[in-house]
């Protein structure tokens, strides 16, 4: 195949985009469907057939007519004539609304062909977004990598673990690959003065956080200047990055050391985007501390290999 990248560009005007190898389709999407969806998305799912539903639902609204044709003939209706994986990028436009983000994108399914886009062996689902050229920046790194790690252990929450990560990162720092600095607890003034002046290329928060689905946003909990724990939602916590932005911002959040249904971080990440932070590593959903951490290791790990001696 010439180029296996099957790009969905979402306007903001609601119209939508399909390209795969230099052949297009248009379509529009109703915008009520996508406030439908964002409402039963939220819902807690019983079994399979919930996600079903919603999953078909979601597939119909974005993938109309001649988009649902151009895909099935450029794309689903040849998986089994090749062994490449083709990659479904979905792109959202500068000044979309901000309900496309929330979307369960992780259920989208084809009803005719029974499948999961997101799941499926020969295809790979991800998600970028469109900012003005004029604001955005190429980003180009070299060694040493100045990480910031912002750690929260807040009186009468489950205490949070930093030194997995931070062990790990000091043993590479030996070798002059990466730089740290570490602030425990810190108001959030510390932070945005620390921010500033260190100019963290990562900038790594490690805490609690929960998603309260009255108002569509993730908060997290930082700490007074009487040291008492408080509630900040995303949009006031990233005015942290106002002056220097991080080239990628790391959200590891829990709310103890168990699993939890109650925090999915479903606009979070769409906030610091639209603030021009580049990249934005977020667990949508909660996940086990150790899990975590394996996860924090593997990624520097894999980050750090460029630089590796």
């Amino acid at each position: 195949m010439k180029n296996n990248i099957y790009e969905l560009i979402i306007q903001s005007d609601n119209n939508i985009i399909a390209t795969y190898n230099g052949q297009s389709a248009k379509g529009a999407i109703d915008h009520r469907d996508i406030e439908l969806l964002n409402v039963i998305g939220k819902g807690n799912f019983k079994d399979k057939n919930d996600i079903d539903i919603i999953g078909e639902r979601l597939y119909e609204t974005i993938f109309k007519d001649e988009i649902d044709y151009h895909f099935t003939d450029k794309v689903l209706s040849r998986l089994d004539d090749h062994d490449d994986i083709v990659q479904i990028k979905i792109i959202f436009q500068e000044g979309i609304n901000a309900s496309y983000y929330n979307l369960p994108w992780e259920y989208l399914k084809n009803n005719k062909k029974q499948l999961f886009i997101g799941t499926h062996p020969k295809l790979s689902l991800t998600f970028d977004h469109y900012i003005n050229k004029k604001t955005r920046k190429k980003v180009q790194v070299e060694a040493p990598i100045r990480v910031m790690l912002v750690c929260f252990d807040i009186p009468g929450e489950t205490a949070t673990a930093i030194l997995p990560v931070l062990n790990f990162l000091k043993d590479h720092s030996l070798n002059k690959n990466i730089t740290i600095t570490q602030l425990q607890n810190p108001s959030f003034d510390e932070i945005v003065k620390s921010n500033n002046s260190f100019k963290p290329h990562i900038f790594h928060f490690l805490g609690h956080g929960k998603y309260i689905k009255t108002g569509n946003d993730s908060f997290y909990c930082l700490i007074n200047n009487l040291g008492k724990g408080y509630w900040e939602n995303s949009d006031t916590f990233s005015e942290c990055f106002n002056i220097w932005k991080p080239y990628l911002l790391f959200i590891q959040s829990c709310e103890s050391a168990r699993s939890s249904t109650s925090i999915n971080f479903f606009g979070g990440a769409a906030q610091y985007v639209r603030n021009n932070i580049p990249s934005v590593l977020l667990f949508r959903y909660p996940l086990l501390q150790e899990t975590g951490w394996v996860f924090s290791k593997e990624f520097y790990r894999e980050l750090l290999k460029k630089w590796t001696n």
